[in-house]
């Protein structure tokens, strides 16, 4: 810390308070204060220990910084003198007792020392040179800007150019010319210099450097008196749905603790519309401005799209949202062109440097200085990461820096940083780390957290009663009144490397008190899976294990997954299976459990990359849930094997809907051509609006048979009437013919229940992945009822493995998507 902004508007951020007014902030920090005390600590009688994780006499040199550079009503204007503005804050005349300043200030920076070498993340304080002011120079100097010399500066400011100003390299320039050096206050002259010498000499992290923090405050006042909103704000996009042709965007303001999406609270993405109206009438900002102009650029950043004030690098990719008719469009981009709004169309990934030339030429200047940031990772909160190795931030904006990092509390694990700023650990890893960035004599301190679990939330996230959203439901789930009989005999099995399964179940609960949004998801699980063609399966698994439960928005094509709260499946009075989400939190909280109730808990692994199941043996299941104060249900019977009980049908019909692809029952996957071969076809319809669900429509030539919002149900239906195999028995187990296509949730969660084995993406002999579920007899006798022909018999493939399907397995064929539009094919 090098100076300390004490002006009313960082008052008001720092209070937390949403648009709290400055001059409120600052006369409620100075009502704050008792005079006495003031006087007491400000004399240098202060006894304070300042060993303390926090000494008492710090916000006592905050406000020796306040007096120093606001304009304090009730005080002199034309004073200099720092004790009488002192004084007349407090209502008196003068201040005299301010003699300990300075050696308050001291005592500050030795005690950051101490600190520091004792390991904690505290910042170095470098004081200035106090000069000829031996009893507040420390304070007046650290204060900075003076109120009077920002108002000097900022007028001056006003008088060159927006393009200018924004340029670091330009306004130095400017600024440093003969005829403005009168005009410039000498503090920030010197500010001014330092800035000047540290660019000159190649150094980039800059961006919170003192000057530059001042031209950049004076900038956003320039805007708001300009009746403009604030710039500093920036879009992220995700793709989600089955065919990842679902974009969300989300719109983050600065200086906000946590993102939250524009229109739709703290847990749904929402449409490019939404975004336009957010932004409408906002002409500040680099964003802003081309948005006006009709088109957005995204970067591909930290697992994600962002369209920010930076804008794209020469060697990075982007994707550009534009409207038809707008400057983009006329770029001859190499690039194809899908529709995501009306009017609007987004772009495959192209290079940035391809997008950059275009944008240069009207008048877009690059990013010249970086603040080095930690981004991206699980946040479990506030600067705290989740420290899986598959899993932690990485470092932006350190193309120049030396990075050193420092362990400063004990913890398992260790921490390195690569030159490229990826963040790297070979294990579970908690502890705090200083990370250290030099470039030449400037240097910075980033903090880093980890933990190595996630925590339980006082709340799980329930949607249930939430207006606008409701269950994915993929069957009617009537129940039988007979009571259910496990037939399987469950046999202890060898767990196979678990590692990258238990750090996605610890990802996957990091927001079990929220809900993820379902492009999050998919990126979250696309970090950890060997291919992206198992992002959907694996997500499935999850599903179907208990751990996830997906609902649907009734106001967009959306969908959020929120974490199941754990329960016990009562099989006797001293047996029962745990539903829900178990990370290590849980299992912890239930050995514990187990520790008062007695009884033995066992682990049961399903698939390589399904969540274990767990079983309790040996103990009152009534009171070891009372103890643990979770719900206890019974096992429930098979609901009526009848598809046509089944059914959940859709009162919507294609009218106003696009034709969006059609299932290849040969392939197994959603194309966009229809199946000639297949008596029965299956249509995905579409809003252009994107502002409901997808319609599934089953049709016999032109008669529609039935319609459903389940793409589950959709694609077992089609499989039954048209005879044609989804599923064939392998010895005992039940695997899937094609790329996707799933059991009915409640069928696959039951089956785990009675067999302790979670079904799940396995990998098959020629390299592929099948999808495979474990099932009992009655299970297995249910499934024949219920699909039919759908379900091929033991050793039989069914008339749709054919060669072409086994061609397109061995080559691992795909369903068009954004991924494939991103990556140009």
């Amino acid at each position: 810390m090098t100076y300390l902004d004490a002006t009313s508007s960082e008052l008001a951020i720092a209070s937390g308070v949403t648009d709290l007014d400055p001059e409120i902030a600052l006369r409620s920090f100075l009502d704050s204060f008792d005079i006495a005390l003031v006087s007491h600590y400000l004399s240098g009688g202060s006894s304070s220990d300042t060993a303390e994780e926090e000494p008492a006499f710090f916000r006592y040199l905050v406000l020796t910084c306040v007096i120093a550079v606001n304009d304090v009503v009730g005080t002199d204007l034309e004073t200099h003198n720092f004790r009488v503005r002192m004084g007349q804050a407090f209502g008196i005349a003068e201040l005299t007792s301010v003699g300990g300043v300075n050696r308050l200030w001291r005592r500050l920076a030795s005690w950051s020392d101490r600190q520091r070498s004792a390991g904690r993340a505290v910042r170095q304080v470098v004081l200035p040179d106090p000069g000829a002011m031996r009893l507040i120079g420390h304070a007046v100097k650290m204060a900075f800007p003076a109120w009077r010399d920002k108002a000097q500066f900022a007028a001056m400011l006003k008088t060159i150019s927006q393009s200018v100003r924004r340029s670091p390299r330009r306004l130095v320039e400017e600024l440093l010319r003969t005829h403005r050096r009168f005009d410039i206050p000498s503090a920030i002259m010197d500010a001014l210099q330092d800035f000047s010498e540290r660019l000159s000499s190649g150094q980039t992290m800059l961006a919170d450097h003192r000057f530059w923090a001042l031209v950049s405050g004076i900038e956003r006042q320039i805007s708001a008196e300009n009746g403009e909103k604030d710039a500093a704000f920036w879009i992220e996009l995700r793709f989600a749905g089955f065919d990842q042709d679902v974009a969300e965007f989300t719109l983050n303001t600065a200086r906000q603790s946590r993102s939250s999406s524009i229109g739709g609270g703290p847990f749904a993405g929402r449409a490019w519309s939404d975004v336009l109206q957010a932004v409408a009438g906002n002409k500040s900002g680099h964003v802003a401005r081309r948005i006006g102009d009709g088109y957005a650029v995204f970067v591909e950043r930290a697992g994600s799209w962002v369209c920010d004030e930076g804008g794209p690098g020469a060697d990075e990719f982007c994707m550009v949202v534009a409207r038809r008719g707008s400057a983009p469009r006329d770029w001859r981009l190499r690039t194809t062109w899908t529709e995501v709004e009306n009017d609007w169309d987004i772009s495959g990934r192209i290079d940035g440097i391809e997008v950059l030339r275009h944008l240069s030429r009207n008048g877009f200047v690059p990013e010249e200085l970086v603040s080095p940031r930690l981004t991206g990772g699980v946040s479990l909160k506030r600067n705290v990461y989740l420290g899986r190795a598959s899993f932690l931030p990485e470092l932006s904006g350190v193309e120049s820096s030396a990075i050193s990092v420092t362990r400063l509390s004990e913890g398992l694990g260790e921490l390195r940083v690569e030159p490229n700023g990826l963040l790297r650990c070979e294990e579970t890893t908690d502890g705090v780390w200083r990370i250290g960035l030099a470039e030449g004599d400037n240097r910075m301190d980033l903090t880093c957290v980890l933990e190595g679990s996630a925590p339980e939330p006082g709340t799980y996230a329930d949607l249930t009663s939430k207006p606008g959203w409701r269950q994915d439901r993929e069957m009617l789930d009537e129940t039988s009144s007979h009571p259910s009989q496990i037939e399987v005999e469950i046999e202890d099995d060898v767990a196979a490397d678990r590692t990258a399964v238990e750090d996605l179940g610890e990802a996957i609960f990091s927001k079990a008190g929220t809900v993820w949004r379902e492009g999050e998801l998919i990126a979250l699980i696309d970090r950890v899976v060997p291919t992206h063609d198992l992002v959907w399966d694996v997500l499935r698994a999850y599903q179907e294990a208990g751990w996830l439960d997906p609902y649907i928005s009734q106001a967009w094509r959306g969908r959020v997954w929120a974490c199941r709260r754990p329960r016990l499946i009562l099989l006797s009075e001293s047996e029962a299976v745990v539903d829900g989400a178990t990370p290590w939190i849980v299992q912890k909280t239930l050995s514990q459990a187990l520790g008062v109730t007695g009884g033995e808990l066992k682990r049961y692994y399903g698939t390589s990359w399904s969540p274990s199941t767990i079983r309790i043996d040996g103990t009152s299941v009534v009171r070891l849930a009372e103890t643990l104060e979770w719900p206890v249900l019974r096992l429930s019977a098979l609901p009526a094997p009848d598809p046509i009980l089944q059914w959940i049908e859709d009162p919507r019909t294609p009218d106003g809907r696009r034709h969006a692809s059609s299932w290849s029952y040969g392939l197994g996957l959603f194309v966009g051509r229809q199946d000639e071969s297949a008596r029965v076809s299956l249509e995905r319809w579409v809003r252009d609006r994107g502002d409901e669900a997808d319609l599934y429509v089953l049709r016999r030539g032109s008669e529609i048979l039935k319609k459903t919002a389940s793409r589950v149900a959709a694609i077992l239906e089609g499989h039954r009437l048209n005879k044609m195999a989804l599923f064939v028995q392998s010895g005992e187990k039940v695997r899937r013919i094609g790329k996707s296509g799933y059991l009915p949730s409640p069928i696959a969660r039951h089956a785990r229940l009675r067999t302790m084995r979670s079904s799940g993406p396995v990998i098959a002999d020629d390299g592929t992945w099948d999808y495979t579920y474990h099932l009992d007899r009655s299970t297995t006798a249910w499934l024949r009822r219920f699909i039919g022909e759908g379900f091929a018999s033991r050793g039989e493939e069914g008339p749709s493995t054919g060669s072409a399907m086994a061609l397109a397995r061995h080559r691992g064929t795909r369903r068009p998507s954004w991924r494939s539009i991103a990556g140009g094919m």
